[in-house]
């Protein structure tokens, strides 16, 4: 994952991402539900997006377990 963020010119992660980072990452991380509220171009996409691809990716079951719920079609298709 690190080397992929890499790539695409990503070195460090804004604060939002390392909080639900090291919220979500670990033991009983997804155990729960999670809400993210921060202003706009803070980063909050890959903030959700990173650990949900780290847990799919890791996964024995390569099936559908997470599921984003998003208020608009434009911050979908982002």
């Amino acid at each position: 994952l690190v080397k992929a963020l890499q790539k695409m010119g990503i070195n460090s992660l804004f604060p939002i991402q390392v909080a639900v980072w090291q919220g979500t990452i670990g033991p009983g991380g997804w155990e729960r539900d999670l809400c993210i509220n921060s202003p706009t171009g803070s980063g909050k996409t890959l903030a959700y997006a990173l650990p949900i691809v780290q847990m799919l990716s890791t996964r024995k079951l390569k099936r559908l377990r997470a599921l984003v719920v998003l208020p608009t079609r434009d911050l979908a298709l982002q």
